[in-house]
């Protein structure tokens, strides 16, 4: 793995990232020095914020290594907060629309799994009593 995509997985702040955090904390004064790079955006933040006052625990950075990388994400999240959001909006009297997504999920899900135990199974058991 290249620096540039570590970086990008890091959870940490890249130099750049700490520079934005201080300029807008209006922390002119503070340095940025080598084992910041191993600070959260949020830790970052509290300290410039506080001008210095509210650091880290040394302890904790130390557990840290570069090479860290943030959990992959869950590609069906938007989809699902779409759909969340849909239901939302809609008034309590569309239950009836609700409760039919809702079933027709469902049977997409049977049907899924049906096609599933085909592929695993051969053929329907219909067709295998036929067959006999």
């Amino acid at each position: 793995m290249d620096e540039n995509s570590r970086r990008k997985n890091s959870p940490y702040c890249s130099r750049a990232n700490l520079e934005r955090i201080k300029n807008s904390a209006y922390a002119d004064a503070l340095p940025i020095e080598e084992h910041m790079l191993l600070w959260t955006p949020t830790e970052a933040k509290e300290y410039f914020e506080s001008k210095g006052n509210t650091a880290p625990d040394p302890q904790l950075v130390a557990t840290r290594s570069l090479d860290d990388q943030l959990p992959p994400s869950d590609p069906t999240g938007p989809k699902k907060a779409k759909q969340e959001l849909i239901f939302t909006l809609m008034c309590p009297c569309c239950d009836m629309i609700i409760t039919d997504q809702m079933d027709r999920r469902d049977k997409r899900a049977e049907k899924k799994k049906q096609m599933a135990e085909l592929e695993v199974g051969g053929a329907p058991p219909a067709a295998q009593a036929i067959s006999r």
